[in-house]
């Protein structure tokens, strides 16, 4: 039979695994809330790019916003992924917890939003062309 200070300190034991479950468990959704924010931040999302990549997106006015909508979104990135990769000392000041983008990461990023939105600008000059052309017929 075991006395009260055995068991005082299984209890102990027990507890203190416990609080380093939990801290580990808060450090985990911790790191993953900012992957999240980072991806959400810097990265276009499956959305975003269906509408960019939308054949005949002026014809529907819902497809239209949805690419615009997607291009503002880019271009939001891009200037985000340049704030934070200038200074990122002072990005992470003023985003406790933030991931930063630098160096080739950074770099990686805005060839990305790049390659996605190249061909969508191309088809909006496109059309831009396309009604001028029209409306000085």
């Amino acid at each position: 039979r075991r006395g009260p200070q055995a068991n005082d300190a299984e209890a102990r034991k027990a507890v203190a695994a416990h609080d380093a479950l939990c801290a580990q468990r808060d450090a985990l959704l911790k790191e993953r809330a900012a992957k999240l924010a980072y991806r959400a931040a810097y990265e276009l999302s499956a959305n975003d790019a269906a509408a960019l990549g939308a054949a005949g997106f002026e014809a529907r006015g819902s497809d239209a916003d949805a690419f615009f909508a997607a291009l503002d979104k880019a271009a939001e990135a891009a200037d985000g992924v340049r704030e934070a990769a200038a200074d990122p000392d002072a990005f992470r000041l003023a985003n406790p917890g933030a991931l930063v983008p630098e160096g080739d990461e950074a770099e990686a990023l805005l060839q990305k939003l790049d390659a996605a939105t190249d061909a969508p600008y191309r088809k909006l000059f496109e059309f831009a062309a396309r009604a001028l052309g029209r409306g000085a017929a």
